[in-house]
């Protein structure tokens, strides 16, 4: 396996292996048998280690960006109403205003 032999999909599964790894060793909670699988990982192939370089420098940039504020709990916007709901409620009131009429 070169990188001039890989395939797309081969690429991807390698790229998307080095950011779970640069996730998974950022965890509070990884294990040193998941360190020492991520160093067997990434001896395995060149392309491994220079993938993960890569995710190591994403990772980093990331740090430096700005974090959003924390949300204030907000009642969830209720989305606007379509000109068929108002054009249903129009029309019941148009049937039972003659119907009030006739009952009062």
């Amino acid at each position: 396996m070169t990188q001039d032999t890989l395939s797309e999909t081969e690429y991807d599964a390698i790229t998307d292996a080095a950011a779970q790894w640069c996730m998974r060793l950022h965890a509070a909670d990884c294990t040193d048998q998941e360190r020492r699988a991520f160093e067997q990982w990434r001896d395995a192939h060149p392309l491994h280690a220079f993938e993960y370089e890569a995710m190591l420098e994403i990772w980093e940039v990331a740090e430096h960006l700005p974090r959003p504020e924390t949300a204030v709990d907000v009642a969830p916007r209720q989305p606007p109403r379509s000109w068929r709901q108002y054009a249903v409620v129009a029309g019941l009131c148009t049937l039972a205003l003659p119907l009030a009429a006739y009952a009062g």
